[in-house]
C-alpha cells in the first residue's frame, strides 16, 4: 500500500511517542511487534517525508490500543479515558513542548 502523506506527520509523530511513552514501549519494541526495523519507526518519530502506510498506522494502532483514526489524525476515539493514562499522555506532551522551546532559545542564541 502506498504511503499516505495527507495528514500532519509532526502531529501523529507526536501521538505515536506519547503513546510509546505511556505503554512504556521501545522503537525496537514497537518494530518488532509491527516486524519492521528500528530505524523505520525511528524515521516515522523524525522525518515528516517519511510516513507509514494505513495499514502500519492500523496494525501500529493496535499495538498501541488506540483507535487507528486517533493516531494518524488526532480524530475519531482518544486513548483511553483512565485517570493514569490522561496523566501520563498530558505529562509527556507538556515535557516534549518544554524541551522543544528550550531547543529553541538555545539556537537564538547561537
Amino acid at each position: 500500500m502506498a504511503a499516505i502523506r495527507f495528514w500532519n506527520q509532526e502531529d501523529f509523530a507526536a501521538r505515536l511517542r506519547g503513546m510509546m511513552y505511556v505503554r512504556k514501549l521501545t522503537q525496537k519494541q514497537l518494530a518488532n511487534a509491527l516486524k519492521l526495523n528500528q530505524g523505520t519507526i525511528s524515521r516515522w518519530q523524525r522525518n515528516p517525508s517519511n510516513s507509514p502506510s494505513l495499514d502500519l498506522v492500523a496494525a501500529a494502532a493496535d499495538v498501541l490500543k488506540v483507535d487507528p483514526g486517533w493516531l494518524a489524525y488526532g480524530t475519531s476515539q482518544a486513548p483511553p479515558k483512565s485517570a493514569p493514562l490522561l496523566k501520563e499522555l498530558n505529562a509527556f506532551e507538556l515535557e516534549s513542548r518544554l524541551r522543544n522551546r528550550k531547543l529553541k532559545r538555545t539556537k537564538r542564541k547561537k
